[in-house]
């Protein structure tokens, strides 16, 4: 396709002109573009999704895991019991995604705890898509990205090596395509939701310590719950309280 422009310098490009395409013969067109433009002024990006002062262990966290890991970033009397926790290998994290096909949203709840502290701090966060593609899959799988992005920074901020953090999810396919190595090909990128596993495959290697991925049967009422089942319960009960005043993405 062959294009002649009617103007004598190209416009700038922080404008917008009206243009007007006129069809010549065969594939030749001529434009027209209009004398009077739009100026373009790109909307200023916010500094911070977190109204609260943000952690040393936080400063300069991506807007996007700012939006992912909840409105409220972990408080500095909940994190300072994570390293310890690291340290003594008795850190547990849990995730929960939630998805509502009804009013198209999707949630996800996450949070850490150990044996003996029980729950150490807890967050919601929003999946963001159009309503027609939100799955409760990729719910799942944001849940993961938090708890993962979480861990990375506490670890490098307090310079924790060699150590082993348990991460449990109640949705199987979520946990062994996020915590299994990749196959190597074509075949990983026309995986559901490949964006979010490339995140997390990325996280789990820049980890310098140990994150074990687990199922944990979800909404367990056997005769004998263990803490797994416990912060499921929990973690389900925040995503999903959170889509009654969660905003439409």
């Amino acid at each position: 396709m062959y294009h002649t422009y009617n103007q004598q310098s190209p416009p700038e490009s922080s404008s917008l002109l009206p243009t007007t395409i006129h069809h010549c013969h065969n594939i030749t067109f001529t434009s027209t573009p209009s004398i009077n433009s739009f100026p373009v002024k790109p909307s200023p990006e916010p500094k911070s999704h977190w109204l609260s002062p943000i952690l040393p262990i936080f400063k300069d966290t991506p807007l996007f895991y700012q939006h992912l890991i909840g409105p409220t970033p972990p408080s500095l009397d909940a994190c300072k019991d994570l390293p310890d926790e690291i340290e003594q290998k008795t850190l547990l994290a849990c995730s929960y995604g939630s998805h509502d096909p009804s009013q198209g949203l999707s949630s996800h709840g996450w949070i850490f705890s150990s044996n003996i502290l029980l729950s150490i701090v807890s967050g919601v966060g929003p999946v963001d898509g159009h309503p027609s593609l939100l799955s409760s899959y990729q719910a799942e799988l944001s849940g993961i990205l938090a708890v993962l992005y979480i861990i990375l920074r506490v670890c490098f901020y307090y310079h924790i090596q060699q150590e082993l953090v348990q991460c449990y999810c109640d949705n199987m396919g979520a946990v062994c395509n996020s915590y299994r190595r990749p196959i190597p090909g074509i075949l990983p990128f026309l995986a559901s939701d490949y964006d979010i596993l490339h995140l997390i495959h990325n996280l789990l290697q820049l980890t310098p310590v140990q994150v074990v991925g687990s199922w944990v049967k979800g909404h367990y009422t056997g005769p004998s719950p263990e803490i797994q089942h416990d912060l499921n319960a929990e973690a389900d009960d925040l995503a999903t309280n959170y889509q009654h005043y969660q905003p439409h993405s």
